[in-house]
């Protein structure tokens, strides 16, 4: 055998032994169950509040998350949470309803406002009379881990 076919022949063999080896060591997380809780939640942003209310939703991993956001303020606002892909535009004066989603990833999840708007006085709600902007709309979405049933 010449060196070249020894070196090729080397080469697909030691791929070969780390694409099992890979494949073998990593496997998929193990799928979410379902906990069979239904969480609703709705997020409130009042009139000349700056601030998303709650600024903390509880949840489980496993629970399904239904989430709508009502909107009272005379501006369209948005809700960002990267964690799950969720973003939506919701106009002055109405609502938006999420699709129901499943709550697989455990942790804080912030949820921000995401259309751009100055900033200005609060004039409603626990902010009021502070200063306040697009970047201070947030929240956190805090998923708690699903425990093993040992």
């Amino acid at each position: 055998m010449k060196k070249r076919d020894v070196f090729i022949t080397m080469f697909f063999l030691c791929a070969s032994v780390l694409v099992l080896s890979y494949r073998f060591f990593t496997s998929p997380p193990a799928p979410v169950t379902q906990t069979g809780v239904h969480r609703a939640v709705t997020v409130h942003i009042a009139k000349h509040s700056f601030a998303f209310d709650p600024e903390l939703i509880d949840a489980d991993q496993g629970d399904i998350l239904l989430l709508k956001v009502i909107n009272d303020d005379d501006v369209p606002h948005g809700i960002q949470i990267d964690g799950y892909g969720i973003a939506q535009t919701v106009e002055a004066h109405s609502r938006y309803a999420f699709p129901a989603f499943l709550l697989t990833n455990s942790g804080d999840f912030l949820y921000y406002e995401s259309v751009f708007w100055g900033e200005g006085v609060a004039e409603t709600g626990k902010y009021k009379g502070q200063q306040r902007g697009r970047f201070d709309m947030q929240g956190v979405l805090r998923v708690r881990a699903k425990k093993n049933a040992d």
